[in-house]
């Protein structure tokens, strides 16, 4: 029998891929993958729009899935987003992972429009679409789903989904508009948020511009102290407006008054002089 030198990282390293190689079989979702909306393109450029995917946990959103969970007594609820080959949850509330394969989601369902306004799955168990689903037929054992869609300029986001391990056939109209109020919050705060990164894109903007001025104006004022001769300030109908003079021994630059001097400088004007005609004899 071989021995194998355990101080040698190289085998250990190996020892430990061998064992997460081999932890159990991987299962597979059998279930049909859900079709793809016709306004998918649209569809996924309305979500890019956003810039949320892959963003941080925030406590807003954190706060409308915990309100879910309540209101609805409900073990899971997920803010969806179906992303091109995944869905990603911005909030997560009773479940340890931020994304699973969109061929396994319950929301790529619920984002087709043909789909009613909330989709209602009582028990997956006996519905064709997701009996044989990875999720249904291991953990987190998905029996109850409703989701309502992230409405965005017509297209469908992703949801505010509520999830249970146990079938469920309580969930009447007003839980229904319940679920969708979560999901016009859900949007609303998406939207807050988008505006907050344009306004600070903006303001980062004016800072660098206010630094570029800064910049010009310390080049103006060096240019200013080393000039030997007054430097004159103009208008657009060549008016003088302001002398800055080179001198360093005054404590301020040596300002024309506020009333516009013409420049060139205009010629004197001449006296009226009145003439009468001779009279005649």
């Amino acid at each position: 029998m071989n021995c194998v030198n355990t101080s040698d990282t190289r085998y250990i390293s190996l020892l430990l891929n061998l064992c997460y190689r081999h932890r159990g079989p991987v299962m597979r979702s059998s279930a049909p993958e859900p079709p793809v909306p016709a306004d998918e393109r649209e569809r996924m450029d309305e979500l890019q729009r956003y810039q949320v995917l892959d963003s941080e946990v925030e406590a807003t959103f954190d706060r409308i899935v915990e309100l879910g969970a309540s209101m609805f007594n409900v073990p899971i609820a997920l803010i969806s987003l179906v992303d091109t080959s995944r869905q990603w949850f911005k909030s997560c509330y009773g479940l340890n992972t931020r994304q699973t394969p969109r061929r396994d989601a319950f929301c790529a369902h619920t984002i087709m429009s043909d789909s009613p306004s909330v989709l209602i799955v009582p028990d997956a168990t006996k519905d064709v679409r997701f009996a044989q689903n990875v999720l249904v037929l291991g953990s987190p054992y998905i029996r109850f789903y409703a989701g309502a869609p992230l409405l965005s300029n017509g297209h469908k986001l992703g949801t505010v989904c509520l999830i249970d391990d146990k079938p469920r056939d309580d969930f009447g109209p007003s839980e229904v508009t319940n679920l969708q109020h979560l999901a016009a919050i859900t949007v609303d705060l998406l939207s807050a948020r988008l505006s907050s990164i344009d306004l600070k894109a903006a303001s980062e903007e004016n800072a660098a511009r206010m630094h570029q001025l800064n910049v010009m104006n310390e080049e103006l004022s060096s240019l200013i102290d080393s000039a030997n001769a007054p430097i004159f300030a103009v208008d657009k109908q060549m008016r003088v407006r302001a002398c800055l003079h080179a001198n360093r021994s005054l404590p301020h630059p040596l300002l024309f008054p506020p009333k516009p001097l013409p420049f060139p400088p205009q010629p004197p004007a001449l006296p009226l002089l009145h003439y009468s005609s001779p009279r005649t004899p």
